[in-house]
């Protein structure tokens, strides 16, 4: 904990806990050097807990639990000493890069209270992004100012009941929240906690809206779609909107209700309405081109992501979710284009929403899908080099990799050689394997097989696959099965093989082509030989799934190579519906 410089705590952690051994330490290590007082409200804690919080130095309370946030909360206030009184979970973590913004911001003498910004995960990490909720945190310890509400306690209320002139700032201060994973969520049984206490909440004020919409979001995330539209409808019945802080939220709420039922115009309408009052949440216009590309109007579609990408990042009184206005959105953008078969434009936003968000693999697989079926190696490759910013050996290594499981080998190995020619010595030794592997695919395209190509050294699992597929495809005649499960990936280049020695008139192509379509057959009719672990093997299955795409693809493209023009177009649109070579295990 920090010393204030005045006698009297400058900040007071408030938090009410209940077996959080799990997640306190984390979260009580976050705020140290920052509070000067940790005053712990414990409901029953069996487990470690309440050693934990005396081991950070925090003043502890027992406390019955009742079935009332606000009531345990109000316990920890009346203990409190600090100037201002900041309130966590044990499931948040205080930033470390802008938490410690909050002494500062306790030294403003004209605010009365701070909102921080919650980020909510709903997996492990950071990686998947989060939803973004400015809440208030931190206000100053008034013994007016009490928490109001079963759940979903609010201080808002009583703060500007008191103070009229009260003022709010918006600070920069983020709360990391792990709270909503999924399994954190079950262990805990929160979806029934909370709707039990929003029930009886409910009994006790029918006409509070707020709890109408808290209900809302406990039935969907308890897979209840058609309840929770309902409670979102009853919350917003007569809503004024421009006087109810949360009511973006709730249009949003309903809107992915409807989505979730498929009711795709209703969601429509209630967007077109509610985008009057939000012209500048990009959450709803973000929506809003999903529900026009569901409806097949993929131009409208792009103009509704592209008028999310034009705000950007949604202003600071609105709740929102990560990538709302920036990578999401071009993604979507990004394929509506890609529907049209306008590629440049598709490629510009897709390389987009790599630039927003680096560690994005989606849009890479689906510029390397794209542009493989419409045959543009050469532009694919130039892409790479102009406008992706590649700047370590790893990210050089995944962008190979994405090319490669996308079945790009051309454009793969020109962008190797202008990639080499620069590379460092780290990143030279790391993709010459991958130059290597690329020569050899691009030999079987040709229909001359991988000899000659040394198998590459560092890709062994991927090398030695391919060597094995190839030398199984070269051995005349004999029973011999189709290797690994692993191998399956190789299926598609072995039929472009094949045909490619058809075509060079070799007179073991249609041997070769027969025997390929058997191995596939084995795979569509799931009975793949036993190194696939069984026939209900998940790897099996998926081996299937891949064979039956890369079938489908090696005739598609025969049709899209040999038809007329008009067939063509056709062809090629119905082989990019096709999954992405790094798709086939959704």
């Amino acid at each position: 904990m920090s010393k204030s410089d005045k006698s009297k705590p400058l900040i007071s952690l408030c938090m009410i806990v209940k077996d959080e051994a799990r997640d306190l330490p984390r979260c009580l290590q976050s705020v140290q050097g920052i509070v000067d007082q940790i005053i712990v409200v414990d409901t029953g804690s069996t487990d470690t807990t309440i050693a934990i919080a005396r081991k950070y130095g925090a003043n502890v309370v027992r406390s019955e639990w009742t079935g009332d946030f606000a009531a345990a909360r109000n316990k920890g206030l009346a203990r409190a000493k600090g100037e201002w009184v900041l309130f966590l979970d044990a499931d948040e973590e205080l930033d470390e890069a802008t938490g410690k913004q909050l002494r500062l911001l306790a030294r403003e003498s004209e605010i009365t209270a701070y909102f921080l910004n919650i980020w909510n995960y709903m997996s492990d990490g950071r990686s998947e992004g989060a939803t973004i909720n400015p809440v208030l945190r931190m206000f100053r310890n008034d013994a007016r100012y009490r928490f109001e509400g079963r759940i979903h306690e609010q201080i808002a209320g009583p703060i500007t009941r008191h103070t009229p002139l009260a003022r709010f700032h918006l600070s920069d201060v983020i709360i990391h929240h792990y709270g909503y994973k999924r399994e954190v969520v079950a262990s805990k049984n929160k979806l029934q906690r909370n709707r039990t206490l929003l029930e009886q909440a409910i009994k006790e004020d029918p006409d509070n809206r707020f709890n109408w919409y808290n209900l809302g979001v406990e039935y969907f995330r308890g897979g209840e779609v058609e309840e929770a539209v309902g409670a979102f409808r009853r919350a917003r019945d007569g809503i004024e909107y421009a006087s109810v802080s949360y009511a973006h939220l709730l249009v949003k709420h309903e809107v992915h209700g409807l989505q979730a039922l498929r009711k795709w115009e209703e969601a429509l309408a209630l967007l077109e309405d509610s985008l009057v009052w939000y012209p500048d949440y990009p959450d709803l216009w973000h929506a809003k081109g999903v529900s026009l590309a569901v409806l097949g109007k993929s131009r409208k579609a792009a103009e509704a992501f592209a008028a999310a990408i034009h705000i950007g990042r949604a202003p600071a009184i609105y709740h929102t979710e990560d990538g709302m206005g920036s990578y999401q959105s071009a993604y979507w953008l990004g394929s509506m284009h890609e529907a049209e078969l306008d590629y440049e434009t598709a490629a510009h936003w897709y390389a987009e929403a790599v630039r927003y968000r680096g560690s994005l693999l989606l849009p890479l697989q689906r510029l390397c899908h794209m542009m493989r079926i419409s045959s543009r190696p050469e532009q694919l490759a130039a892409f790479a080099r102009d406008r992706f910013i590649v700047d370590s050996p790893q990210a050089a290594v995944k962008l190979a990799g994405v090319m490669l499981n996308n079945g790009c080998y051309r454009a793969l190995q020109l962008w190797l050689d202008q990639r080499l020619a620069v590379a460092t010595d780290e990143e030279r030794a790391a993709l010459k394997p991958w130059k290597a592997l690329a020569e050899a695919c691009v030999r079987m395209e040709e229909g001359l097989g991988p000899e000659g190509t040394a198998a590459p050294a560092g890709l062994t699992l991927a090398a030695e696959e391919l060597m094995a597929a190839a030398s199984w495809l070269d051995e005349a005649g004999g029973d011999r099965p189709y290797p690994s499960a692993g191998a399956v990936r190789w299926l598609p280049l072995l039929l472009r093989s094949s045909e490619a020695m058809r075509e060079n008139s070799s007179a073991q192509a249609e041997g070769a082509i027969e025997k390929v379509r058997s191995a596939i057959g084995q795979h569509l009719d799931a009975k793949p030989p036993a190194a696939f672990d069984g026939s209900g093997s998940e790897k099996a299955i998926r081996a299937s799934v891949q064979a039956l795409c890369g079938l489908a693809d090696y005739h598609l493209s025969r049709l899209q190579r040999h038809d007329a023009s008009s067939l063509k177009q056709a062809v090629e649109s119905i082989r990019l519906l096709l999954p992405a070579g790094s798709d086939y295990s959704r």
